[in-house]
């Protein structure tokens, strides 16, 4: 019988192409050396089977919103075969950055990473929807995603908590929350006005400069104090101060954790109340695919009569939605809604009462009228004497 392999089917697109081009791309991949616009032609000549995991293709069904389709527009534009027009570049800029893609890649490619040069490349030509230059100027400006910082109060504390600048916008209880939650638990949360976004809206942009700016600022403000370690409400903040600082050979001088990853270890030996419900998990991506995490579902194994229920898509190859932890809250709503809606029609067919680590779906859920809770909400209901 004939053995087919999983990559047959990339070299049966690659004959179309012509044998030079083709041997080429199939040398240079073998050799691993495929580097810079070689990436792009690899992805633009793909059949695109990644599109179904995507999540802006799966709800517009459109070529131009699938990873394949972005690649090209990336491809074209770096060749001036297509020119950087705000119509033309948008497509780019609408991607949530999610690597669900990559799951299913058989070149193991990241999206984001095969376009990113791209996108640097036109911010070095000014070329930036137009929409996203608000958002530019606030990080440069006030190291805040949503301009001038919030008035507040600093807090004492062994543990810095980093709350990301989506809870400190719109979710300011939840910041609250927590401190209570771990306050109960014997830990003193540290805060402090000055705290600054983590500047991957920067990244995701193509202001490369910008980000390692912001990136060095934490850095210096990690080093300024005793702090143990430093958790987040936000896990892409917890991906990027892991993942995406260290790429910049910057190494965070004390360990970022998502809360859930304290919170499960804490929780082992305590006695915890029963929260009698049936809900539905929503993982992000940032802690699945990102930082290979399983807290949160192992957190809430503790906590009697909880009863979780997994939707289809869920771990590693989880539907994720994004807001202002992307740039589609700034570039085009809508499309993030639609994201919301698809992702919230999938949870509801398991429970109709959502529990997630993800401060956008909290805010995303809520709005389209699900009972939407978040991981430290539900910790505080199994926990004695936190309101």
């Amino acid at each position: 019988m004939l053995e087919v392999s999983e990559r047959d089917w990339i070299f049966e697109a690659l004959k179309e192409k012509g044998l030079a081009t083709a041997t080429r791309i199939i040398t240079k991949y073998i050799a691993g050396r495929l580097k810079g616009v070689e990436d792009l032609v690899k992805c633009a000549l793909c059949p695109n089977m990644c599109k179904f995991s995507c999540p802006t293709h799966i709800v517009l069904g459109s070529e131009t919103y699938s990873p394949a389709g972005r690649a090209r527009i990336a491809y074209y534009i770096k060749k001036g075969l297509l020119e950087p027009s705000e119509e033309n570049i948008k497509p780019l800029y609408t991607c949530l950055n999610c690597n669900a893609c990559s799951i299913w890649c058989p070149f193991e490619f990241s999206l984001p990473d095969v376009i990113h040069q791209v996108k640097v490349w036109l911010r070095q030509k000014n070329a930036l929807p137009e929409r996203l230059r608000e958002v530019e100027e606030n990080l440069r400006n006030y190291r805040f995603l949503h301009g001038i910082k919030p008035v507040e109060q600093a807090r004492k504390g062994d543990v810095l908590y980093i709350r990301g600048c989506t809870v400190r916008h719109r979710i300011r209880d939840l910041a609250e929350l927590t401190v209570r939650v771990f306050r109960k638990l014997g830990i003193d949360l540290a805060t402090t006005p000055e705290e600054s976004c983590c500047g991957i809206h920067a990244y995701y942009m193509g202001s490369d400069d910008l980000f390692k700016e912001l990136a060095r600022a934490n850095m210096e403000s990690l080093r300024s104090f005793g702090w143990k370690y430093a958790i987040t409400s936000c896990p892409i903040t917890a991906y990027a101060y892991r993942v995406l600082y260290p790429r910049l050979g910057l190494k965070p001088p004390l360990k970022v954790y998502y809360v859930a990853e304290v919170l499960k270890e804490v929780l082992k030996d305590k006695e915890l109340n029963e929260v009698k419900k049936t809900v539905v998990l929503h993982e992000p991506w940032a802690l699945t695919r990102g930082l290979n995490s399983d807290s949160v579902i192992e957190l809430l194994k503790l906590i009697p009569g909880l009863r979780v229920k997994l939707p289809m898509r869920h771990g590693r190859e989880v539907f994720d939605v994004g807001y202002y932890c992307t740039l589609l809250a700034f570039i085009n709503p809508e499309l993030a809604r639609r994201v919301a809606v698809e992702r919230l029609r999938e949870l509801k067919e398991e429970a109709d009462v959502i529990v997630t680590a993800s401060p956008d779906a909290k805010i995303l859920f809520t709005e389209l009228g699900a009972e939407t809770y978040d991981i430290v909400e539900i910790v505080a209901e199994a926990l004695r004497g936190v309101s």
